[in-house]
């Protein structure tokens, strides 16, 4: 009987030492995985934050004092991305509008090479073949999703008529588009197009020109509609 029942048990322990090593290992596997989890995000922000500069060339950082403060009685400042004159930004300062410490928000810039210009509304866009455009948005800043750009196109200082304008736009880094439409001219050089731009922030709009017997030529605009 003694013999019978120790057989009988010593397969029982085993089985139950095996499932607590089981346990075991398995707790120690899903808390290396945890830990793993847990640390990796943490270095990876850290090597990004220590060399976030080296990947945005060209970035002018601006602090602006306000003049006032805040409630602890400390001046508030503006840090802002972006140049103020008229030098070429970086590709992502087409996302934030730049500054004028005169007019407040600067919130039309155009594209050239791979930076952008801020201009002021009415300001001029130099295009190719001698040409020009100065671009008026209307209300302006853009605080409302209804806008018209009016595109004021000259050659040498003379307005002109015979052109066509067609638009391309979207809003950077959503996609909900492109939409198209058209500039329609209103006269003495002048050509108009609304806009519902339906959803607040930045938006690209690639312009073509087209002229009888001349090259089409492109301008790229960047638009920061803000209700403020």
């Amino acid at each position: 009987m003694t013999g019978r029942l120790a057989a009988t048990m010593r397969p029982m322990q085993f089985t139950g030492n095996e499932r607590g090593e089981f346990r075991l290992r398995r707790t120690v596997g899903l808390t290396i995985v945890a830990l793993f989890l847990l640390v990796t995000p943490v270095a990876v922000a850290r090597q990004l934050s220590s060399h976030a500069a080296l990947d945005v060339p060209d970035l002018t950082v601006t602090t602006l004092a306000t003049g006032s403060t805040d409630a602890a009685g400390q001046p508030v400042v503006i840090v802002e991305q972006g140049g103020s004159g008229g030098e070429p930004t970086s590709p992502e300062d087409a996302l934030t509008p730049a500054r004028n410490d005169d007019e407040g928000p600067r919130r039309i810039k155009y594209l050239v090479g791979d930076g952008w210009v801020p201009i002021d509304n009415g300001g001029a866009v130099p295009l190719d073949n001698g040409m020009e455009v100065v671009v008026t948005l209307t209300p302006y800043p853009p605080i409302d999703f209804a806008a018209q750009a009016d595109f004021f196109l000259t050659s040498g200082g003379v307005p002109v008529t015979d052109a066509e304008i067609s638009l391309v736009y979207d809003m950077f880094i959503m996609g909900h588009g492109p939409f198209t439409t058209v500039a329609e001219s209103a006269g003495g050089g002048h050509y108009r197009s609304d806009f519902d731009f339906f959803m607040f922030g930045p938006w690209e709009l690639i312009q073509t020109v087209q002229l009888p017997d001349v090259p089409s030529t492109e301008f790229t605009l960047s638009l920061y509609i803000w209700p403020v």
